[in-house]
């Protein structure tokens, strides 16, 4: 009788489900899906059948009393969770210093999903709350509790949870690069946010099983395991792929600028660099990465304005080198186009204002706008704006030739008592705004500057221009 009433109901919820208008409470939601994950592969029809038996036997189950043996341990969390978090997504808390893009961006929280699950071993409570993917990157946000005081890191950053960290893609190990930051919120509570790059891009399933293991904490051997299903439906139609291919002969290497990835949340240009000629068919290195220690690339938009430069990071497997370059979104995703400009350099090391042969020095008591600054081959600097009043500096200026972005981290100020050999503070690209042809900055300064000097270094002598070098790439109509 009781085994007849269960199977008559489960019928009768079945056939209220059509294939593609299934609604199931959250908490379901993401075992069902595990379950579908981890069954052999069958034809399509056959999992949307068992789907639906699934999803039949769930809303059955949330009607009876079985299911209060389960929710309750997560009902519990989330309020908690809620109230330490104000009811802010995980993605919004940034430190002072953290800029806006990747996992610190302020946007991140329209595209991720609530997972909301915790796991509690010897006092110490981890949490995955959110997830998101945009095809590129994972990015994960955490919440770490303990019932005391948790050990940290050998920085003091944050909880020391990162050496026993580790992630599957699909039940496979990735050996993915990623980084992280941790959030303070009180000795007790830390928040880890996550971003694993996806190598190469769009490499994984639309869907696909993503598990987080947590090992250790200090010197304590722990077991933190998180099995979630994770899509990128949050991005769809926001992600544009634009391959570019253009690859050009230097000396004995192939470069080619291969393609540039934006979405809302990061965008990356990816360059490769491949030894050619008769001389590499016979050599005995296997990694060369030489290439980018003898060239650099300028990345300007239609307006010649010089884009941010999030972070470069360089690679090498067998005879090819890679470059990545990534940008802030919100500026090179509204680009009509960028220019990528090649340079030869000569010189291997690091150069400081010292090192430089040529350089232009102006009395800040002295200046009067606007004033123009040439160099030999890299276009000019023209200052329209300085002033010093108390102990606020204003400066703005323009840069005048395709290639004078280059001279922007080559302006510096020196205060009164500094020289050369004293670490100077130079203009970077982030602590500029950009605005009616200008780029403009302002700082606190101590009153001894204005018997100061302002400096710019001359890089003619150590960087080449390579005019036909220059590759396009349209984004925008």
């Amino acid at each position: 009788m009781k085994k007849d009433l269960v199977d008559n109901i489960l019928k009768n919820e079945f056939h209220k489900y059509t294939d593609d208008a299934i609604k199931v409470p959250l908490v379901f939601h993401n075992s069902i899906e595990d379950t579908l994950a981890s069954l052999p592969e069958k034809s399509a029809i056959k999992k949307k059948t068992i789907k639906k038996y699934i999803t039949a036997a769930c809303i059955v189950l949330s009607l009876i009393t079985i299911t209060a043996f389960s929710i309750p341990t997560l009902a519990k969390n989330i309020p908690i969770i809620n109230n330490i978090l104000n009811g802010k997504s995980i993605f919004q808390f940034r430190n002072d210093w953290d800029y806006d893009f990747g996992v610190n961006s302020k946007d991140l929280k329209n595209y991720s999903n609530q997972v909301n699950k915790s796991i509690k071993v010897n006092g110490i409570t981890i949490t995955l709350k959110e997830v998101a993917c945009d095809g590129y990157k994972i990015y994960v946000g955490y919440l770490i509790e303990g019932n005391t005081p948790l050990p940290l890191d050998s920085m003091g950053k944050g909880p020391d949870v990162l050496n026993g960290h580790r992630w599957m893609i699909n039940d496979s190990p990735s050996w993915n690069s990623s980084s992280n930051s941790f959030v303070k919120i009180n000795d007790k509570s830390y928040i880890l946010k996550e971003e694993i790059n996806l190598d190469p891009p769009r490499s994984i399933p639309k869907k696909f099983r993503f598990s987080s293991i947590f090992s250790q904490i200090g010197s304590l051997k722990l077991n933190f395991k998180f099995d979630i299903i994770v899509n990128q439906n949050n991005f769809k139609d926001n992600c544009k792929d634009i391959f570019i291919n253009n690859s050009q002969k230097i000396n004995d290497d192939k470069f080619t600028v291969k393609n540039l990835y934006l979405t809302p949340i990061s965008s990356t240009l990816n360059m490769e660099v491949k030894k050619t000629g008769f001389k590499n068919i016979f050599t005995n290195k296997k990694e060369d990465n030489t290439f980018f220690n003898y060239y650099n690339f300028l990345i300007t938009n239609e307006n010649g304005t010089l884009l941010k430069t999030v972070e470069q990071k360089f690679s090498s497997k067998g005879k090819k080198s890679f470059a990545h370059t990534e940008f802030i979104p919100e500026e090179i995703n509204t680009c009509k186009y960028i220019d990528i400009k090649l340079f030869k350099k000569h010189t291997e090391t690091f150069l400081y204002p010292k090192d430089y042969k040529t350089r232009y020095s102006v009395p800040i008591k002295d200046i009067k706008t606007p004033i123009k600054i040439t160099t030999k081959k890299l276009g000019s600097i023209i200052i329209t704006k300085f002033s010093v009043k108390g102990d606020k500096l204003e400066f703005s200026f323009k840069t005048e030739g395709s290639y004078s972005p280059i001279l922007i981290n080559k302006i510096c100020i020196l205060d009164k008592n500094e020289s050369l050999n004293d670490f100077i503070w130079n203009l970077n690209i982030f602590s500029l705004t950009f605005k009616n042809g200008e780029y403009t900055f302002s700082r606190k300064v101590s009153p001894t500057i204005s018997e100061g000097k302002l400096l710019i270094c001359d890089p003619s002598e150590y960087y080449e221009p390579l005019e036909t070098y220059t590759t396009r790439v349209k984004i925008n109509n």
